[in-house]
């Protein structure tokens, strides 16, 4: 092959990756139907191409559909309802200027594109809920990572995640992490 082709080449595999990349979006509704169990297992098979520190691949995945996965997000939505289940802390308080105004903007934006005002914390309740049932999606990926690691395995599965959701937007699904 010679050299023009192969920048040709290359320049093709370059828009592709960069197009999967742009296209990719956090969605928060999804179709009903059913995924097939192969399209999982090969989005699952790609993203398990991740870098990790000594190739230990510290990543779990376990995979819940229909009745499993509607039976756990009852399970989370009640344990959260009844205050047994902890609140996540996502962000240390107080949160750093920069970061706290980013959260603040999205928060604006995201609760107004479904119509909920800020002041309404009942209904920002029942949306945030929402994240317990998989928002919908027909198929759920729990990620687990043995808590003895450090950081940098860490790191590892947040590459592994995010090769989910580039492998899974090249074939036409969407995610929501």
């Amino acid at each position: 092959m010679d050299n023009s082709v192969r920048d040709l080449a290359q320049e093709a595999i370059a828009q592709c990756v960069s197009s999967v990349l742009h296209s990719r979006r956090t969605v928060r509704a999804f179709k009903p139907q059913a995924v097939d169990r192969k399209l999982v297992e090969a989005i699952l098979a790609d993203a398990a191409t991740a870098p990790s520190g000594a190739n230990i691949q510290p990543w779990r995945v376990y995979v819940v559909a229909g009745k499993v996965k509607e039976a756990l997000g009852d399970a989370l939505l009640a344990a959260s309802r009844s205050g047994t289940m902890p609140a996540p802390a996502h962000f240390p308080d107080p949160l750093p200027e920069v970061f706290r105004a980013r959260l603040q903007d999205f928060g604006a934006r995201y609760y107004a594109s479904l119509n909920i005002d800020r002041t309404d914390a009942a209904a920002r309740a029942r949306q945030s809920e929402r994240n317990l049932s998989f928002f919908g999606a027909p198929v759920g990926l729990i990620f687990a990572i043995d808590r003895r690691l450090k950081p940098h395995s860490w790191i590892d599965l947040g590459m592994f995640a995010q090769n989910v959701m580039i492998a899974a937007k090249a074939r036409g699904l969407d995610t929501c992490p």
